[in-house]
């Protein structure tokens, strides 16, 4: 099979860095006080970059740090505020705890919009990237590895690029490939990645997703987001065929569903046979999987969530879950009672694109009671100040244990009615 190579939007090329190699110590101390940081986290932060950065924290008086989806503590967190002031897209994981720091703030932005906010002219425009890069592979080109759509565009504006050499990190083939002289200094640094482990779905999670699995038709091209529901639909879906994949992530279960001949991409119109992605959260078999996997292209958010992109697929199908849907459609899924617990991420992007899809869908999945059995996640309407991240013209379809609510284009008292119909019996005369 040939070697599968992106061809879409990215940056200007910016050849001709210096590519010098250094201790993680003499690295850091290229960063200057005042400078912004755009640290590339997921399964893969630069652990060797950040506990150098962290050992000379007493050097700055304030350095900025721009981080994507963050999975565990970094070495630095214990100074935040104090010099480190951070800047989040995704408010979760292990960036939760920070959410009332001062010394934090979100950018509510769709993964679409990240790298606007952070490039020259932006809001946030960093002065230095930290990577971690694969050994230079046989065809003498380093590899962003697990890490594309948040860095893969970041990494080619930023003015100064250090990047960790991890011999552990899969190499993996699209816009992750770096030319040596794309990188100012490479720091040697092995360390097994950060593992996400596969969901253990509980019996609601397994009815739920028995019902999203019928609303996934053969050929689809399917998007999975974060979590126990996302992942346990996909297991439901090993008896379908011709399955491809566009999106922000792959998990274990896309190798689950391709070893089970599920997932082919035959049936995606612009990259046939291949599996597109923006990176990867998983185990390390995943990570081994991957490893110059000549049918696993990973691209830039331009790419991999934007919905003009999206929208030239036949049956694009995003699959996602929520904290609550309002009975007009729209749906929140950033905060719980007044507190953010996430961002947009590519929720809405995701959305957007199977609205212009052929034949595409939109699917929210969600439990409909939270705190066993307190709360309705379906409400009359969203809280105030609650962000709506899926405004209800983008509303499709919203899945619970008690059914399904096919929402599209209907009107507003139909939505209620059919909302009604999947939420938990007991709060039915507060819905009504």
């Amino acid at each position: 099979m040939e070697i599968p190579r992106y061809r879409g939007p990215l940056p200007p090329v910016r050849r001709g860095r210096a590519a010098r190699r250094l201790e993680a110590k003499q690295a850091i101390e290229e960063v200057g006080d005042g400078a912004r940081l755009h640290v590339a986290t997921g399964c893969a932060p630069p652990t060797h970059l950040l506990e150098a950065l962290a050992a000379q924290r007493d050097r700055f008086t304030r350095l900025d740090v721009v981080l994507p989806y963050t999975l565990e503590p970094l070495a630095f967190f214990d100074g935040v505020g104090d010099p480190f002031f951070l800047t989040a897209l995704h408010p979760a994981g292990a960036l939760r705890g920070f959410i009332d720091h001062p010394g934090m703030e979100v950018l509510p932005t769709s993964v679409t919009q990240w790298d606007r906010a952070v490039s020259a002219g932006g809001p946030r425009p960093v002065d230095v990237c930290l990577v971690q890069v694969t050994p230079r592979g046989p065809e003498g080109r380093h590899s962003l590895g697990v890490n594309g759509g948040e860095t893969a565009q970041v990494v080619r504006r930023a003015p100064v690029v250090i990047a960790q050499v991890n011999p552990r990190m899969p190499y993996t083939f699209g816009a992750t490939e770096l030319e040596a002289d794309e990188i100012d200094i490479l720091v040697d640094g092995e360390e097994a990645l950060l593992e996400h482990p596969p969901a253990s779905p509980g019996e609601l999670e397994l009815r739920i997703a028995d019902t999203a699995a019928g609303e996934i038709e053969d050929g689809a091209i399917i998007q999975f987001g974060i979590g126990a529901l996302p992942e346990t639909i996909l297991h439901k879906l090993r008896h379908h065929r011709d399955l491809g994949v566009h999106g922000g992530m792959i998990g274990d279960p896309i190798v689950d569903l391709v070893e089970a001949g599920a997932v082919t991409g035959a049936s995606n119109r612009l990259d046939p046979g291949l599996l597109v992605s923006a990176g990867a959260l998983g185990s390390q078999r995943l990570f081994d999987w991957m490893d110059r996997n000549e049918r696993v292209l990973i691209a830039p958010a331009a790419y991999s969530h934007h919905p003009m992109v999206l929208g030239r697929h036949a049956r694009f199908t995003s699959i996602n879950s929520a904290i609550e849907v309002a009975l007009d459609g729209s749906t929140n899924s950033e905060v719980v009672a007044g507190r953010t617990v996430s961002g947009p991420g590519g929720q809405p992007d995701f959305a957007m694109g199977a609205n212009y899809s052929e034949g595409g869908r939109s699917l929210i999945a969600l439990p409909s009671t939270a705190a066993r059995g307190k709360f309705s996640r379906i409400v009359r309407a969203l809280p105030a100040g609650a962000p709506s991240t899926l405004p209800r013209y983008l509303a499709d379809r919203v899945i619970t244990e008690h059914g399904v609510a096919r929402l599209k284009s209907l009107p507003l008292a139909v939505r209620a009615g059919r909302l009604r119909a999947i939420a938990d019996p007991a709060f039915a005369d507060a819905l009504a």
